[in-house]
């Protein structure tokens, strides 16, 4: 029951996205530049907005994780249930992507699947370890480092240039073996970090 409850926050974390960055493009397009008239699709192009986006997306689940999922995990499923919340996140953003445009390649959603696993992966860790640290350091590293490693993956594929390809595919192996050597560390280690 723990374990779909984990996946049951990562869904309502990336409503919570979902709803802010709706209440975000309404009032930019709305209030800020009505006569841009400008489509989702060239609102998102922006860099202030792939990086407000990527940051409401980790902050929430950064938010469940800290507020939520720590209280119900015991120091040793902790992560797992992190990757439950990433899981349940891409579940949701995979879901609305494919109402919208209808269909997707595999490579597309193996590469948002390892992005938000990763990330909140990443972030549970530094959450787990640095329970000792002062907040605004526990909080502020975590989230910015998940954001920054989100932000520069989604602004290097809108530049659909095979050089910058490249780079999104080593942030995205990077996160791949970041999540595998975390997953896989003894779990005496998390354990006293966490105590």
């Amino acid at each position: 029951m723990q374990k779909l409850e984990s996946f049951f926050w990562g869904v309502v974390a990336a409503g919570g996205a979902v709803v802010f960055q709706f209440i975000f493009f309404l009032a930019a397009t709305n209030f800020i530049a009505p006569e841009a008239k400008l489509s989702f699709d060239q609102f998102y192009v922006l860099p202030i907005v792939v990086l407000l986006f990527a940051f409401l997306e980790e902050f929430f689940k950064y938010l469940m994780l800290a507020k939520r999922i720590i209280k119900i995990s015991t120091k040793h499923d902790f992560l797992i249930n992190a990757l439950l919340i990433g899981l349940g996140f891409f579940t949701l953003e995979l879901a609305i992507i494919l109402t919208n445009s209808g269909n997707l390649e595999i490579q597309k959603i193996l590469e948002i699947a390892i992005l938000h696993l990763g990330t909140t992966i990443l972030m549970g860790y530094f959450i787990l370890t640095m329970k000792k640290s002062s907040p605004l350091y526990s909080v502020t590293y975590p989230l910015l480092l998940a954001t920054g490693l989100h932000f520069s993956f989604n602004w290097l594929v809108l530049q659909t240039s095979p050089v910058f390809n490249s780079l999104a595919i080593l942030i995205l192996s990077l996160l791949l073996f970041l999540a595998f050597k975390i997953l896989t560390a003894p779990n005496n280690l998390l354990a006293q970090d966490k105590e």
